[in-house]
Order: structure tokens, then C-alpha cells, then sequence
């Protein structure tokens, strides 16, 4: 046989061999602008995300219009979005031609010439040799100590988390951890100093355990979130990664300020009933531990966290206020004065033996005094559970007046109504109150997802809202949950 013909002849067998990889999620669509992906609505975890590369043309979805973010990745899949994403990173043309010269011949080569030898034994002439060779040459992969890469096999979080860092930072130096980065991921391990860079850098998100679970195969949409992540503080200039801008905005306008808040913590207002409070409203933010089985926020769980906002009745004196507050911590506090969105604040944090302790105290331009009062727990969450409540205070705005009034509340109403089972316009249509409180929650629904009772106390109406298809069930007015 020639070597022509072993050429085609291997080529026959990769097509048959690689057949399910050529329709690979991460290919360039043909239009960047098309809709969103009908399984990644814009409530989905990763939305910002795939969105962000979709509109870099570094990924598209099937052909189905779906994403399937909770599918695998192989590692032939793996290295295409990383080069394709490492060339957009370096504002740099994608080359044809990546394939090295080891893996190409001209025809008409003599039988019983040497065959030119592959990078990886299994990568020759299959659609994404270019991308796994670019990448080899790139010092961004490697294959298995038998010669092989693998193209078809599943990559897991360590070797993706390894792989993204190499193909978007530049000359940066990976220490190895002096602890472990998490209670799953010992310090000693090959990959715990890419771990440790990612977790610095909020790149990565532990599950409720606080486990990295390195050895698990990795998701599309983890895959597309890392990569949204290092790209998002790479174009920002930015230390790290900051989750809040993908936080939705909590309006409690009515009570003079707004305030991002996580996705996954809960939030709900209480009445302090307390002499000393003067029936204050105050707004509860709760993160539960749901792997140590938390089921109060009264009591700090190893990973839970919790942040009560709640504004003064009255003007204060700022300097007074603040004094008072120094001499109630003492000097065991780490006391200090900073900004929120230009107003004076002093943060205070502390820790008692069994929480830790993170008040923030804003003096807003009314005079009034804006209390985020923080606690968190002592468990491998703890590092993540205080980024996240000095973000609650980072994200906090004061407002001086109200979306709804006497004047247009008609109009709004007739809005929403409106918009009564229509897919896509629910949140938008919450957005136009600002005084929405849920009231009940339906975490199961009817063949749907979870299912929230929004009051408007200004209306007297309640909006019975479905969070996964983004849409108004009904509205009956009063408060109730008897739709």
C-alpha cells in the first residue's frame, strides 16, 4: 500500500471513528446575534456567560437552538474553544494552518517513504487536529505519557482549570499552596496551585460542601464560566473577578436604596418588633447551609451567611454614630472608614469564636443610617461567604424616590396585565414595582419550575410569577396565594 493510500485510508477510519465529535457544540455560528439559546434563559447561572462568548463567536449551539450547559466537554471539544478563545483573548486572526508540518504531506509521496510521525498518535488529519496541535504548540496541553492525547475522552475541572489559565494569562507564576485550597484539593497535588490562582481570582465556584471536586467531569457551561471569567478581568483590568455584575438589582426604592444580592442566597423582609428597632423594616439575606442541614437563619451554620439591611428612622450625626459604634466593638475590631457609592461608611469586622462578624454602616445624603449587618459562619465557605456580603455593601445605592405612584400606577397595572402568560417579559414586569415582596414560594410548581407570589402593597396586587420560562402566571389582587 502507498502512502496515499494509507493516508486516505486512516483518514476513512477517523471519519467514522470521530463522527459524533464533528458536531461539536463549539463551533462558529453563522450568526452571532441569533436568539439565545432556548435551555439557557436569561435566569440560568451561566447566561452571562455563554452569551458572552456566543457574541465573541468562540462558541454556538446545536441545531436545535439548545446549549445543553449541563452536558460534558471531550478534550477534542476542549482545545477548540480554548484556541478559539485564546486568539480572540489576543485579538489575533485565527491561523489555518495550525496543523504542524508532522501531520501533513503532499501527495505523491514515494512508497517506502518514511510516514511523517503525528504530534499524539491518535491526532492526525480529524477536524480538530488543528486545534489540539495549535494548542500543543502553544504550551497549553499535552498529551499521555503513551503518545496519545485522546480527543474523545471527557475532560475533567483540574485538567480544564489548568488548561484555560495557560491560554489567557502571560507570564504568570502559579505558586503551590501552603494549605489546601479546599478540603478536597490537597496542597500537594499537581493541580492545587492552579486551584489556589483560581480560587484567589474568584474564577471558580466550590459546591456546597466546599469541595472543588477536581476530578469530575467539567460542564459546557462551567467550561464557558471559567473562560468568561478569566476573559472578563483580562479586558477589565481587574485583580479579580467580581460576581456582583451579574446580580440582579433588589429595589427597595420605598425604603430609600437598592442593593444587588446573590442568585442562590435568599431574600425577604421581616418587622423588627423590638423597642429598641421602632418596628423597623428590615431585609433579610440568607445563604443556607444546605449541607449541614441549616434550617433557621436565627443560628450560623459553618457555611451559611447572612446580611440584614435595615435604614434608620431618623437623621443621625454621622461622626457621632460612628464613635458610638468604635467604642461598642472595642479594639478587638478591625475598624475602618471607607466609600460606598461616595457615601461615608464604616465597616467593622470581628469575630466572636462561633461567627464572624462584617457590619457595614452607610451615611446616606438624607442623613439616615443604611445598617448591613453581616455574619458568616467558620467553614470552607467562609472566604466566599465574605466576598459576597462586601459586595452586598459595594452594590448598595441610596434612592429618593419611587417607580410607582398615584399618578401611574394605572398605567403599570395595565402593563403587567398585559403581559399576563407571556414568555420572557416576567421579570421585566416585576421590575416596574418597587415595593415586591414574596410572599410564598412554590419550589416544585406544576410541571414547571418554582413558582414566587409577588405582593405590591402600593397595588394591593399579587403576581403569581414562574421563574423558568420568565413569565406572569396571573394576577389577583389582594395578598394571596390562592391563584
Amino acid at each position: 500500500m502507498t502512502y496515499k493510500q494509507k493516508t486516505n485510508s486512516r483518514r476513512a477510519f477517523s471519519l467514522l471513528t470521530t463522527l459524533a465529535l464533528v458536531f461539536s457544540v463549539f463551533v462558529l455560528p453563522a450568526n452571532a446575534d441569533q436568539a439565545n439559546f432556548s435551555d439557557v434563559p436569561p435566569n440560568h447561572p451561566y447566561y452571562d456567560a455563554v452569551q458572552f462568548l456566543k457574541n465573541k463567536e468562540i462558541i454556538s449551539g446545536y441545531s436545535d437552538g439548545t446549549f445543553k450547559p449541563a452536558g460534558t466537554i471531550n478534550r477534542a471539544e476542549a482545545m477548540k474553544i480554548i484556541l478559539l478563545g485564546h486568539y480572540k483573548w489576543k485579538d489575533e486572526v485565527f491561523p489555518d494552518n495550525s496543523v504542524t508540518e508532522e501531520v501533513t504531506a503532499e501527495d505523491g509521496v514515494a512508497e517506502g517513504t518514511p510516514e511523517p510521525k503525528p504530534i499524539f498518535s491518535d491526532v492526525t488529519n480529524e477536524w480538530f487536529a488543528q486545534y489540539v496541535n495549535g494548542a500543543y504548540k502553544k504550551g497549553i496541553t499535552d498529551g499521555y505519557a503513551d503518545g496519545s492525547f485522546k480527543p474523545a475522552n471527557n475532560i475533567n475541572k483540574a485538567e480544564s482549570l489548568k488548561i484555560i489559565l495557560l491560554a489567557f494569562t502571560e507570564n504568570e507564576t502559579f505558586s503551590d499552596p501552603s494549605k489546601n485550597p479546599f478540603p478536597d484539593v490537597p496542597f500537594s497535588s499537581w493541580y492545587g496551585k492552579y486551584v489556589k490562582y483560581a480560587k484567589d481570582k474568584m474564577l471558580i465556584d466550590p459546591d456546597k460542601f466546599g469541595d472543588f471536586n477536581g476530578g469530575v467531569d467539567i460542564t459546557r457551561g462551567e467550561f464557558a464560566d471559567i473562560i468568561y471569567r478569566m476573559m472578563y478581568i483580562s479586558e477589565n483590568d481587574l485583580s479579580q473577578y467580581d460576581p456582583s455584575v451579574t446580580w440582579d438589582i433588589f429595589d427597595r426604592s420605598t425604603q430609600g436604596y437598592n442593593v444587588k444580592t446573590p442568585p442562590t442566597w435568599e431574600v425577604f423582609e421581616e418587622i423588627n418588633e423590638h423597642p429598641a428597632a421602632g418596628n423597623k423594616v428590615r431585609t433579610m439575606i440568607w445563604n443556607k447551609d444546605e449541607a449541614n442541614k441549616q434550617r433557621t437563619y436565627m443560628r450560623q451554620f459553618p457555611n451559611s451567611a447572612m446580611a440584614e439591611i435595615f435604614i434608620s428612622n431618623t437623621s443621625l450625626e454621622k461622626d457621632k454614630y460612628f464613635a458610638e459604634i468604635r467604642n461598642a466593638f472595642g479594639s478587638d475590631a478591625l475598624i475602618m472608614e471607607v466609600e460606598t457609592a461616595g457615601m461615608p461608611t464604616l465597616v467593622v469586622e470581628s469575630e466572636n469564636g462561633i461567627e464572624n462578624i462584617l457590619d457595614s454602616y452607610i451615611y446616606m445624603p438624607s442623613g439616615k443610617i443604611a445598617n448591613i449587618l453581616g455574619t458568616y459562619g467558620n467553614g470552607s465557605l467562609a472566604y466566599k461567604n465574605s466576598f459576597y456580603i462586601r459586595k452586598l455593601r459595594e452594590n448598595f445605592t441610596a434612592t429618593d424616590s419611587s417607580k410607582i405612584d398615584d399618578v401611574n400606577i394605572e398605567d403599570i397595572l395595565t402593563i403587567a396585565r398585559e403581559n399576563i402568560q407571556v414568555d420572557g417579559k416576567g421579570q421585566k414586569t416585576l421590575d416596574m414595582f418597587d415595593d415586591l415582596q414574596i410572599i410564598e414560594t412554590d419550589s416544585i410548581g406544576v410541571g414547571t419550575g418554582p413558582i414566587d407570589y409577588n405582593y405590591s402593597a402600593k397595588a394591593n396586587i399579587t403576581i403569581k410569577y414562574e421563574r423558568s420560562f420568565d413569565v406572569i402566571l396571573d394576577i389577583e389582587n389582594g395578598r394571596t396565594s390562592g391563584f
